[in-house]
């Protein structure tokens, strides 16, 4: 699907009264920051404290038993101290896109199952990228955001999104070729319309439009698209009843694309 076609779609989303999410401006400001070469941790502490919330869970982490400090973190400075601006990004990220994105209450859609599994495939996508020697700024966030086209499709199309889970279901397809064979578009197309929509970079966007086929993806992308995929793959083990299989195949994926060793695999 053309990238024309994609914005067509989400053009007649919106023109049908479907309401789109826009970014979190906090979320906006964020990403701009960090950007900025000449950005200060002063400067980024100042948008962030803006959020009480945000605030809030940025020293609950700095204070939790995994930094192990000998002092309290009382203030964003000391804790960008602790977290460096990478991880602290991170986690601003998650935080406040998850929370304006969380929908109201749906039986038909598991908003806390969506969102613990983008962010278990956020944090195998960074372990893989290491592993790989692929890892940048954008890892966590991209393969966060990855299937965030689910929701937008879910949102525009509820009743046809929910024949897409049940033919999935029965058909144990990816969902992108359900979704491509029932509506003639896919997530990852579409998730990556909106975040260009939202001018996010395209160090972000183009690895989210070609995860489900990462050979296609423009060659200087192809590698962060390839994280992706298996970051999914590897989210998917920790919510399956019947993962050993997965594990299997898996693991021979990785040996014969990255040449990784059995040790390495399982680190």
């Amino acid at each position: 699907m053309s990238e024309n076609t994609v914005q067509s779609l989400i053009d007649e989303m919106i023109a049908s009264g479907v309401n789109l999410p826009s970014p979190p401006a906090i979320a906006v400001r964020i990403l701009n920051a960090v950007q900025q070469e000449d950005q200060s941790y002063t400067d980024l502490a100042k948008i962030i404290s803006s959020d009480p919330a945000l605030t809030a869970q940025m020293l609950k982490i700095a204070n939790s038993g995994f930094y192990s400090l000998k002092y309290k973190v009382t203030s964003i400075e000391k804790a960008l101290t602790v977290l460096g601006v990478n991880v602290l990004k991170n986690i601003a990220l998650s935080f406040v896109i998850a929370k304006e994105m969380r929908g109201s209450a749906d039986q038909k859609f598991d908003f806390d199952y969506f969102w613990r599994r983008s962010v278990t495939s956020a944090v195998a996508a960074e372990l893989l990228a290491i592993q790989i020697g692929h890892q940048n700024d954008d890892t966590f966030v991209t393969a966060m955001l990855a299937d965030i086209g689910i929701l937008i499709l879910h949102q525009a199309l509820p009743e046809e999104y929910q024949k897409v889970f049940a033919d999935k279901k029965m058909s144990a397809e990816p969902i992108s070729l359900v979704e491509n064979r029932l509506l003639g578009t896919d997530h990852c197309h579409i998730g990556a319309g909106l975040l260009e929509c939202w001018d996010l970079p395209a160090s972000i966007c183009m690895p989210i439009r070609y995860h489900h086929e990462p050979e296609r993806a423009p060659e200087q992308y192809c590698r962060s698209a390839e994280v992706l995929q298996i970051a999914d793959h590897l989210s998917a083990i920790y919510y399956d009843p019947n993962s050993g299989e997965r594990v299997r195949k898996l693991q021979a994926e990785l040996i014969t694309r990255y040449d990784l060793t059995e040790e390495k695999i399982v680190e």
